[in-house]
């Protein structure tokens, strides 16, 4: 809590030159289980405290806000720009995730930090990650060098704006020694309106890639196409594995077609196996989907078909899927339910949720089910009673 401390000092020692806006959340939630037959109660609450205030001082513009949970500090930001120049400091906020097209780095979970820019250049230094990295926008493209422990990554990405955009971006880490194998290239082209494009990926086998990036390292060639019409799309990745081999098991094409409320979507993975029956097809996926309005209700109606049937089930198999909701004044329902039928067996289950909004700064949610259907396949016997309030 001591490393926190200065920090905070310099938030309170701002007060007195803006205008500070807190605000508070109350949240207590009842959960009980009766899977075993006999309920299990779990009450819970949160209460959080956060405050924003903006200010001018000298010209420049201020602002932040930090948020407490209980006598911690939960999260903070403090942005001060003038001009060219900016400064900015993090405690567990998400903050430098990368706009390159490949995505170097990329962060899902708070961080602590700092983020200083003058005109197109930019530091990011980091004290929860061992990260640091200064990049520079260029009008069409971006060069950066990052340092992770003993490891520098170098990034250049340029965009060449013709009839078409020609992409290229390369991906370099260096650790002592020059090797083409540690590097991750990209060349593409792509309609200006992102209607069509082609990008192919060459992926190094000696690449060193931090955890926290969006660049798959199990494809050594990655060659992605599309088009895309008004209410017409086809798609097609031609992938390897990390040896440049099995393009057959791992290749994959798509289409989906959509009219009104109506759409249609059909996947294929793999051509090393096609037959002549479903069970013959290997991994594939068919689906039909309707979003529907009848009598104030709306809702959506899917049925699937496919191998693998559901996220949960690795078998061919069919999901039906439905979900309904309407709205009477300051009370909106919600409900949906699904049916996996695969070559074992049939699985059930529904989710229901009833919402009252009619307080000024406060709402009630009953809910009875498990809600992630993508990760749960059978009928949970949970209910739960949540309060929310803000003031």
């Amino acid at each position: 809590m001591k490393k926190y401390i200065f920090f905070v000092l310099i938030i309170f020692s701002l007060f007195s030159f803006g205008m500070i806006s807190p605000s508070y959340s109350f949240k207590f939630v009842y959960f009980a289980d009766f899977s075993n037959g006999f309920p299990v109660f779990v009450p819970s609450y949160n209460m959080s405290t956060e405050f924003r205030f903006n200010m001018s001082v000298l010209g420049s513009d201020f602002s932040g806000n930090f948020s407490l949970n209980g006598e911690n500090l939960e999260s903070a930001e403090l942005d001060f720009s003038k001009k060219t120049f900016g400064l900015y400091l993090y405690k567990n906020r998400i903050f430098g995730n990368l706009d390159d097209f490949l995505g170097l780095y990329n962060f899902s979970t708070g961080s602590d930090g700092v983020m200083m820019n003058y005109s197109n250049f930019y530091l990011f230094l980091y004290n929860s990650l061992s990260l640091n990295y200064l990049k520079y926008k260029l009008n069409n493209g971006l060069i950066l060098i990052g340092i992770r422990d003993q490891l520098k990554d170098f990034l250049f990405q340029i965009m060449l704006p013709t009839f078409v955009d020609i992409q290229f971006e390369a991906v370099y880490t260096y650790d002592g020694s020059v090797d083409f194998e540690k590097g991750i290239y990209q060349f593409g082209l792509v309609d200006k309106n992102l209607r069509w494009g082609v990008k192919s990926t060459f992926l190094g086998k000696n690449v060193m890639l931090p955890d926290f990036t969006s660049i798959d390292k199990s494809n050594r060639y990655f060659i992605t196409m599309w088009y895309n019409a008004d209410n017409f799309g086809v798609w097609g990745n031609i992938k390897s594995d990390e040896n440049g081999k099995n393009f057959e098991s791992l290749s994959e094409v798509g289409l989906n077609f959509n009219v009104s409320k109506f759409s249609v979507s059909l996947s294929k993975i793999g051509f090393d196996s096609i037959g002549l029956t479903p069970d013959l097809w290997e991994k594939f996926s068919f689906t039909l989907k309707y979003d529907y309005s009848l009598f104030d209700f709306n809702g959506k109606i899917s049925y699937s078909f496919g191998k693998p049937a559901h996220n949960t089930i690795g078998t061919l198999g069919e999901v039906y899927y439905i979900e309904i909701s309407k709205t009477f004044g300051n009370i909106s329902f919600f409900g949906k339910a699904q049916r996996i039928v695969d070559v074992y067996e049939i699985r059930n289950t529904v989710y229901a949720e009833m919402k009252i909004t009619g307080f000024s700064n406060g709402e009630v949610k009953l809910s009875i089910g498990n809600g992630d259907f993508y990760n749960v396949n059978n009928f949970k016997k949970v209910a739960s009673l949540e309060f929310n309030t803000w003031w």
